[in-house]
C-alpha cells in the first residue's frame, strides 16, 4: 500500500472517531472527575432567604449541557450589563454638564434616557456580582437625585419630592436627596415632614451647611 493510501485511510478512521465523538458526554465526565460517590449538601444564606443544594454527585451530560449554556449566557448578559453601564454613565456626565450651565430640562433628558438603559441592569441583579451591585444602585441614586434636583430648580416640587423618595428608597441617609425633599416639603407645606429630613440629613452630615440653612428656613416659614 503507497504512503498516499495509507495516509488517506488513516484520516478516513480519525473522521469516523470524530463523528463517533460525544462532546456532551466528555463535558459531563470532566465535571464528574474526583466527585465523591455519595453527594453532599450545602445551605446558602442571604438577607431573608435560605437555600440548600446538592452537590458533589455525578451529573447527566444533558445537566452539564445546561449548564455551559447557562454559563455562557450569564456571560454575554454580564457583557451587555457594563456595556449599558457604561452609556449610563455617559449619559449622566452629559447630564451633570447641562446642570453646570443650568439647562435643566435637557439635563433631566440626559437623566432620563440613562435611568431608562439602566432599568435592564437592575431587574439583572441576580447574575451581578456584589461591587457590580454597589456600582449600578449608586448610579441610580445619583441618576435619581440629579432629576430631582432639575426639578427642583423648575420649582416642580411633587415631581421633586417622589424622585428624592425614590432615591431614599435605595439609599436611606442620602445627603442630597434628604435636603431636596425638605425643600420640596417646605415649598408644599409640609413643614413636619420637612423637619424629620432636615434632623436625618443633619445628623448624616452635620459639618454641611445646606441642611443648616434649610432649617433656618423652615423656621422664619413656621413663624409665618
Amino acid at each position: 500500500m503507497t504512503n498516499k493510501k495509507k495516509k488517506k485511510k488513516n484520516t478516513k478512521k480519525q473522521k469516523n472517531k470524530w463523528d463517533k465523538f460525544d462532546a456532551d458526554q466528555a463535558l459531563a465526565d470532566l465535571e464528574n472527575e474526583d466527585r465523591p460517590k455519595d453527594p453532599g449538601w450545602r445551605i446558602s444564606k442571604e438577607p431573608g432567604t435560605a437555600t440548600i443544594d446538592c452537590v458533589g454527585y455525578d451529573k447527566s451530560k444533558e445537566e452539564v449541557a445546561l449548564d455551559y449554556e447557562l454559563a455562557q449566557k450569564a456571560k454575554s448578559m454580564k457583557a451587555m450589563i457594563r456595556m449599558r453601564l457604561q452609556s449610563t454613565q455617559d449619559c449622566k456626565e452629559k447630564g451633570n454638564y447641562l446642570v453646570k450651565n443650568k439647562n435643566w430640562t435637557k439635563a433631566l433628558e440626559c437623566y432620563s434616557e440613562g435611568l431608562e438603559l439602566l432599568s435592564v441592569a437592575r431587574t439583572a441583579a441576580p447574575l451581578m456580582s456584589d461591587n457590580l451591585k454597589r456600582r449600578v444602585s449608586s448610579l441610580y441614586v445619583a441618576l435619581v437625585n440629579n432629576s430631582a434636583l432639575c426639578h427642583l430648580k423648575q420649582t416642580h416640587w411633587k415631581q421633586t419630592k417622589i424622585l428624592a423618595t425614590e432615591a431614599l428608597k435605595e439609599e436611606s441617609g442620602n445627603y442630597k436627596a434628604l435636603c431636596r425633599r425638605a425643600s420640596a416639603l417646605i415649598a408644599l407645606g409640609e413643614f413636619e415632614n420637612a423637619r424629620k429630613d432636615i434632623q436625618a440629613a443633619i445628623k448624616a452630615e452635620p459639618h454641611k451647611k445646606v441642611a443648616q440653612r434649610l432649617l433656618k428656613d423652615l423656621d422664619e416659614k413656621a413663624k409665618q
